[in-house]
């Protein structure tokens, strides 16, 4: 066989000039590190060319923090239109903000966002003073109360803010940047955005989240602090 000519051979076996000549010089290689020459050797290069022939295994889903969902399912209730705690909500997050606090550590983050959902239900309001009202709502000089959302994005923003206000009063939470959002109406339990079909009363939909996460690597803007 080996005086046969090479053009017949790779003919015969459908292999073109290009492909011979990688084959020469993977064999010149492999054959210096001993897969070639010897039965010990040609046994490893067909067990090793057998595995990497396999298909890579699947990545493991990655290890994200659970959400933690406050639904007035739950009793965690709002009065309508409100964002106001009553003393039982309070004591709830107080009780709870061990959890957070445990779910934050474990999983290294920094950062803890409260955001607040509503239903679609339009807000009969029409002026809003949450523009000039936030800051001072955050700082403790005011109350919550103070604050008039004339939408539900401003709703959802006010009540994140109330949550926010008593956790960041827990010492199991010191060191940790809480930050109030608001997902208005837009966004379904499930992490769905509405189609506007819901308008109407639905008690799943008012409810606040609490997620943990790392904190963005951009430097702060202006007298923000890192």
């Amino acid at each position: 066989m080996r005086n046969a000519p090479v053009a017949k051979v790779l003919a015969d076996n459908d292999i073109s000039v290009d492909q011979a000549k990688a084959m020469v010089d993977a064999a010149k290689v492999l054959k210096e590190f001993g897969y070639i020459g010897t039965d010990k050797g040609l046994q490893d290069l067909t067990d090793a060319l057998k595995k990497a022939a396999k298909p890579a295994q699947a990545a493991k889903p990655h290890d994200w923090p659970p959400i933690i969902s406050l639904s007035e399912l739950d009793g965690y209730n709002f009065d309508t239109g409100s964002a106001e705690l009553s003393d039982p909500f309070k004591t709830k997050l107080r009780d709870l903000s061990k959890t957070i606090a445990g779910i934050a550590t474990s999983y290294g983050v920094d950062v803890i966002e409260v955001i607040g959902h509503t239903d679609e239900q339009a807000m009969a309001g029409e002026f809003s003073n949450m523009d000039k009202g936030l800051q001072p709502v955050l700082s403790g000089k005011v109350e919550i109360g103070s604050l008039h959302p004339a939408d539900n994005a401003g709703l959802g923003l006010a009540r994140a803010i109330s949550v926010t206000s008593i956790l960041s009063d827990m010492p199991e939470l010191k060191g940790f940047t809480i930050l109030p959002m608001s997902g208005g109406q837009l966004i379904l339990p499930g992490d769905h955005l509405t189609d506007g079909a819901q308008m109407g009363d639905v008690r799943a939909r008012r409810r606040i989240e609490i997620r943990v996460r790392q904190r963005s690597k951009l430097a702060p803007v202006g007298g923000a602090k890192p």
